[in-house]
């Protein structure tokens, strides 16, 4: 199987799209040697779109190579041993119950199941703070809007907060009967 011309111009494509670097640059932190970022860049929203520290994203291309090497007998033999194995795993981490533990993609995505499994009555609360991500942000806006009479209660986090004790003051007093 050859290469196309475009397969192998895509990647310097891609590394020709940088923005401009005339920006000023915060710091780096001492993490920094755990991803591949380049030098130039510091990367403040892991979340959004990835950024795996480079030891996450080796154990992904081992195990897409394991997939690859016999798709068929991966899906149809090992999958669901490595899935229930992986929440045995995260389980005993988190010590919950592998009962009520789902895998889903992503934080948004988890949110929003948590969302939508809930039915709000009036008077009821959903508690966030102002830095919530604002894909959660607008999830928890619609659950509310779809409830009768049900709040989103926002609470104001100063930044930077010094203490934990803070922001746990800041939650405790915004709970209610209804949170």
């Amino acid at each position: 199987m050859t290469r196309t011309k475009t397969a192998n111009t895509i990647p310097q494509l891609l590394l020709n799209l940088s923005p401009k670097k005339d920006l000023p640059v915060p710091p780096r932190s001492e993490y920094s040697y755990l991803w591949t970022f380049e030098p130039g860049t510091v990367q403040l929203d892991h979340g959004a779109y990835g950024g795996c520290p480079s030891e996450v994203t080796a154990t992904q291309d081992q195990i897409r190579r394991i997939l690859e090497s016999d798709v068929h007998g991966f899906v149809a033999l090992k999958y669901s041993k490595a899935l229930r194995h992986s929440k045995e795993v995260l389980a005993e981490f988190l010590h919950a119950d592998i009962r009520g533990l789902v895998l889903l993609p992503g934080a948004t995505m988890a949110l929003n199941v948590v969302l939508q499994s809930y039915s709000l009555a009036p008077n009821d609360e959903i508690l966030t703070i102002d830095h919530a991500y604002s894909s959660t942000n607008l999830g928890m806006r619609e659950v509310v809007k779809q409830a009768n009479d049900a709040r989103l209660v926002v609470v104001q986090i100063p930044f930077p907060t010094t203490k934990s004790a803070d922001f746990l003051e800041r939650i405790l007093v915004n709970t209610r009967k209804r949170t």
